[in-house]
């Protein structure tokens, strides 16, 4: 099950999902037509399930008015778990605590070491500037990394509609009304008038 294609010129050629009968560049042609403005895609993504021999789903979600979509794929073990209410939900809860909370990232282990490295001197040069102590500037440091792997990493982000649940608690409390393993495979945010980094 794809839901968008890899590259651009592969997706131009796609039929349009809301009309099969035409492509994507059909579309967009019409659309400049009408309004007089230039359109482009800015970046595309390809998801799909299985490619890792598990089961599971993509679940889509757009926001603001057509103007901000996401994709989340969430797999699983068991195909029933799948198909189930309750995983389709839990897919439409992330999408849109991704639409909100804007991740960069489903885990820890995805965050480069580049990253890290450049906002732990951040933080210590921060601390240091202070007047702190080099031990006590470490602590602070630790502290800080904590925040940011909570605003930047899916799943140690707070709930938007519970804040004393974090995402890894949520997806573990569905997981075990099912019976199930279910992980977060990955995510893709798109808004419109973003620029490809």
């Amino acid at each position: 099950m794809a839901a968008a294609d890899a590259g651009s010129a592969d997706l131009l050629s796609q039929p349009c999902v809301n009309d099969p009968k035409i492509t994507v560049q059909d579309l967009i042609n019409e659309t400049v037509a009408k309004v007089g403005e230039s359109i482009s895609i800015g970046r595309t993504a390809r998801f799909q399930v299985g490619e890792k021999a598990m089961e599971g789903q993509i679940i889509s979600y757009i926001h603001a008015g057509g103007k901000l979509g996401v994709m989340v794929e969430l797999n699983c073990a068991s195909p029933g778990s799948c198909t189930n209410d309750a995983f389709k939900e839990l897919g439409k809860n992330l999408a849109m605590q991704i639409a909100a909370a804007n991740p960069g990232f489903v885990c820890r282990d995805e965050v480069t070491s580049e990253m890290l490295d450049r906002e732990r001197a951040i933080y210590l040069a921060q601390a240091i500037d202070s007047g702190k102590p080099e031990k006590v500037a470490e602590k602070m440091v630790d502290g800080k990394m904590k925040k940011f792997y909570s605003e930047v990493c899916l799943l140690e982000q707070p709930y938007i509609k519970d804040a004393d649940v974090s995402i890894q608690d949520l997806v573990k409390q569905q997981a075990a009304k099912l019976g199930d393993n279910i992980t977060v495979a990955r995510f893709a945010r798109f808004q419109v008038g973003e620029t490809v980094a």
